[in-house]
């Protein structure tokens, strides 16, 4: 089998038609024999055109969801740092505001 380079799916289709038009207008003459062969090798083929464009659109869109992904784990890292960023600035803003409140239960109150 060779291997095929993809090609954009709009193009694909405008093959895939090209190619179903040229291997169809293809006709077999002789007798019924060789036309029911024939029309079986033409189905056969036709299906191997379908596979082969389907593979094409796959591989296409697994390239697009792949990319998808790679965005999804950057921006899930930088959230990430971000949330550790603020639990760290949380527990100093605590830990100051709590220091704070002991200062000032430890002072006298000034009531006149």
């Amino acid at each position: 089998m060779q291997a095929q380079t993809p090609i954009p799916i709009s193009d694909a289709n405008a093959a895939l038609s090209a190619e179903l038009s040229r291997r169809i207008d293809v006709t077999a003459a002789g007798s019924q024999e060789t036309a029911g062969l024939s029309l079986d090798n033409k189905i056969r083929q036709c299906m191997d055109l379908v596979g082969n464009h389907l593979i094409i659109a796959v591989r296409e869109e697994l390239g697009m969801v792949l990319g998808e992904v790679a965005k999804l784990k950057e921006k899930l890292e930088q959230l990430e740092f971000e949330n550790g960023a603020l639990r760290s600035e949380n527990i100093a803003l605590r830990a100051a505001a709590g220091a704070e409140a002991q200062t000032r239960s430890q002072q006298p109150s000034r009531r006149k």
